[in-house]
This record gives structure tokens, C-alpha cells and sequence, in this order.
């Protein structure tokens, strides 16, 4: 289903107020420039399974969707910290 531009603006002010009391929030998408603007850490999904985590800075569309597609296995760049190295499921 797609959001209208006004009412994502409306979506994204409602977000913010709740990040500025403190609240998490959990922000499922595929509109990765939204996700990467709006997030301080990326939980990467593919067959059900959680496949890599990037805290702010390790962001960019190109390593989510190296993620997304091939997987823990294939991933892993030096330095990568906790991207692949979670437990099946772990948060």
C-alpha cells in the first residue's frame, strides 16, 4: 500500500515526537533513503531470519541490500562489528 507524501511528512513528525520522549520505534520498510534518514540502527531481514545489524555510520543502501540478498554468510568486511555475528533471532 502506498503512503502519500503528505501523510508520510504527517508519519515522520509523529515518529520524531515519540524519539524525543524516549520511545523506540520500529520502522519496517523497503524504502531504504527512508529508512537510512529516520534510523540509528538497521536490523537486516532476509528468509525470516535477522542476517546483519548496522549502527549509524555502517549505513548505506548498498551493504543493506548485500545483506538482504546473499545473506550473513557472504558478508563480512573487517571492522564490521556486530553485522552477522548475532545469534539466530537475537535483537
Amino acid at each position: 500500500m502506498a503512503v502519500d507524501v503528505g501523510a508520510k511528512y504527517e508519519i515522520y513528525q509523529l515518529i520524531d515526537e515519540l524519539v524525543e520522549r524516549g520511545s523506540a520505534v520500529l520502522l519496517i520498510s523497503s524504502e531504504l533513503p527512508e529508512v537510512i534518514a529516520m534510523s540509528d540502527r538497521i536490523l537486516v531481514m532476509s528468509a525470516g531470519q535477522i542476517v546483519g545489524e548496522l549502527k549509524a555510520g555502517e549505513f548505506s543502501e548498498e551493504r543493506i541490500l548485500h545483506l538482504a540478498v546473499l545473506g550473513r554468510q557472504s558478508y563480512g568486511d573487517p571492522g564490521d562489528g556486530a553485522a552477522g555475528q548475532r545469534s539466530e533471532g537475537q535483537i
